[in-house]
């Protein structure tokens, strides 16, 4: 090996060590800003209660569902698919907008799931995957205009089949969102459709790439449609740079704590 080669092999060594300190360093702050009585099967279980009570408080108003009904819910999926891809590509990632949509995604979610780093240490860290509860009844607050308007304007079962398709995105999202970020060697993680999900979220988080590609998740169609699917080598260790998010970490626990009383992670 030459000797440049062998300073560019160093010098990518020191950055990989660089970067796994840093790393460290910033989970072990934002869990210290974690509630001691957290527990994540708490988290997971309110957050299914409210999607099970939604869904069965859809479903039992539904009266005989036409098929051009139910080729609509189908156009309702595609529409959440697509709100999925808004909020991540612009909310999620831009400062100027209002506090907890890029804090919790970017500062928090990105500061501690690196490219090189995307799995949990132990199940409690599910913290900083699944959204707070806060943000799941936002999600239906803001639905409920929507599907009074198919209500209203178009038939009693569209409204209802509208907060249903809602509800179902959401809950998909967040359960293949938490398979994505399970440990190697979890038998779940290791089948062929999750790791495929879990590598193309895993680009994503890749500091170069998070603002300009991969913002739909499980089924990534408009980023096939608006060419935001990253198609490039995948990016090795020593090139992947850490984000911005996790220079400014030191103290992300302290904040995560003080916003946990409002629309801060469940505890």
């Amino acid at each position: 090996m030459s000797s440049v080669g062998s300073v560019g092999v160093a010098q990518a060594g020191t950055l990989d060590a660089r970067r796994k300190r840093r790393i460290k360093h910033t989970r072990t702050s934002m869990r210290a800003g974690r509630r001691p009585t957290y527990r994540w099967w708490r988290h997971a279980a309110a957050l299914a209660a409210i999607s099970a009570t939604t869904i069965a408080v859809s479903v039992s108003q539904l009266i005989r569902v036409t098929p051009l009904e139910w080729i609509c819910f189908g156009g309702f999926l595609l529409l959440a698919n697509f709100g999925e891809y808004w909020l991540h590509r612009i909310p999620f990632h831009n400062p100027i907008i209002p506090d907890f949509t890029y804090y919790g995604h970017t500062r928090e979610h990105h500061a501690f799931f690196g490219y090189e780093r995307m799995a949990i240490d132990d199940l409690n860290d599910l913290r900083f995957v699944m959204f707070d509860l806060g943000v799941e009844l936002l999600t239906i607050a803001g639905a409920i205009p929507l599907a009074a308007l198919f209500y209203f304007g178009a038939s009693h079962n569209l409204g209802w089949l509208f907060m249903l398709a809602v509800i179902c995105y959401y809950s998909i999202y967040e359960v293949t969102h938490a398979l994505s970020h399970l440990p190697a060697g979890n038998p779940i993680g290791e089948m062929k459709a999750v790791k495929a999900m879990s590598y193309h979220h895993r680009v994503h988080h890749d500091a170069r790439l998070m603002r300009h590609y991969n913002f739909n998740f499980a089924v990534p169609i408009f980023d096939w449609m608006f060419g935001t699917k990253y198609r490039g080598p995948a990016p090795s260790r020593a090139e992947t740079i850490p984000s911005a998010a996790a220079h400014q970490t030191s103290s992300a626990g302290h904040r995560a704590a003080s916003r946990e009383a409002g629309l801060g992670r469940m505890s």
